[in-house]
């Protein structure tokens, strides 16, 4: 796996729609979707060009403290 210094920023070519407790990303060219739930679509929102995978794992941390020995994975999973 090849793993990026620089911040993780989100493509703006993608759209979502949220639906109960889970959100739908979509990529109109590619016709692609991809279903996130609260925790991968928070990584999603997070990943603003700014903040390191470092940041992000904190402050999730902070938002989820019942996954907080999982989150730095989950994280990196996503991105």
């Amino acid at each position: 796996m090849r793993i990026s210094l620089l911040p993780p920023k989100r493509r703006a070519d993608f759209l979502f729609a949220n639906f109960d407790d889970d959100t739908i990303l979509y990529h109109p060219e590619w016709m692609t979707a991809f279903a996130l739930n609260a925790t991968a679509f928070s990584i999603w929102q997070l990943c603003d060009g700014e903040r390191t995978i470092a940041q992000m794992v904190e402050l999730l941390q902070d938002v989820y403290p019942e996954e907080a020995a999982t989150v730095s994975e989950q994280v990196e999973a996503t991105v």
